[in-house]
């Protein structure tokens, strides 16, 4: 599936950030305890503390709750912060259950101990205090232009465990490392879009299983309104994630839609065939 330009493509993400930064209403009312809220990744967001930024915290989101949920080793316990509240609460570790997707389910009474409030600032900043530190919560611009593979898996901690956790086909990693000549494959994404965050991290661990290979892949990234870029309508894109393959220069193939479900077999495909 391709995503289209409709308003849709600033991402259900931004809907979900503004429950936290213009303090919209949440659908905490419903029963949370019951419904055991989930909280996803959301790396486009990162913590520092004491004017240091933390390499190793993990942000997440609640769209249930409409807060997030931060954990990092300057923490003593997890810690959650409420849009309706404007609340920083402590969280029990022990209530938090890890999913295998990378998210946290909240298990019931999980509130350790109320930390005080947090203020925004200027929009993209939330400044709070957890245990006598200064912690801030930044949202950084979505990742677009040029990119490599090292700069996305560092930018964003969701790709990079994702592309951990993906195993390639071995058959079709086999046969792509068997192709020679100059073969490139551009990959067109959104870091905004949820099908490339599903998409990318796949193509991201094959292109490390290919290792020296003949096959190079480049990736560029693409603002939520796609026509922004003027690279979107020179390049004759339809959506993201879309990929293009050359051989020596060439373009013989485009890749988009279902096929990405198998990332080897698609680039396999398209050089075969062309």
């Amino acid at each position: 599936m391709r995503i289209h330009i409709r308003p849709i493509h600033r991402g259900c993400l931004r809907w979900l950030l503004a429950a936290l930064l213009i303090g919209l209403p949440c659908n905490t009312a419903l029963h949370a305890q019951e419904l055991r809220p989930v909280f996803e990744p959301i790396p486009v967001w990162t913590l520092s503390v004491n004017g240091e930024v933390s390499d190793t915290s993990e942000v997440f989101y609640s769209r249930t709750l409409g807060a997030f949920l931060v954990l990092a080793p300057d923490f003593d316990e997890p810690v959650m912060l409420s849009a309706r509240t404007r609340e920083v609460t402590a969280l029990q570790g022990l209530k938090l259950v890890p999913k295998k997707d990378g998210s946290y389910q909240l298990l019931p009474n999980a509130v350790d101990k109320a930390l005080g409030a947090f203020q925004i600032v200027g929009g993209d900043v939330v400044r709070f205090k957890v245990d006598g530190k200064d912690a801030m919560l930044k949202k950084r611009p979505w990742l677009t232009g040029d990119q490599t593979a090292t700069h996305i898996r560092a930018m964003n901690v969701q790709y990079d465990r994702d592309a951990r956790a993906y195993t390639p086909d071995p058959d079709a990693v086999a046969r792509l490392k068997a192709q020679h000549g100059d073969i490139h494959v551009m990959i067109y994404f959104g870091e905004w879009c949820p099908h490339c965050a599903k998409i990318v991290p796949t193509i991201l661990s094959l292109q490390q299983a290919l290792g020296k290979s003949d096959i190079r892949f480049s990736y560029y990234g693409l603002p939520t309104t796609l026509s922004d870029d003027p690279i979107f309508d020179k390049m004759h894109l339809e959506g993201v994630p879309t990929g293009i393959v050359y051989r020596n220069e060439k373009e013989i193939g485009r890749i988009y839609g279902t096929p990405w479900e198998h990332p080897g077999a698609a680039i396999l495909n398209v050089l075969q065939s062309g």
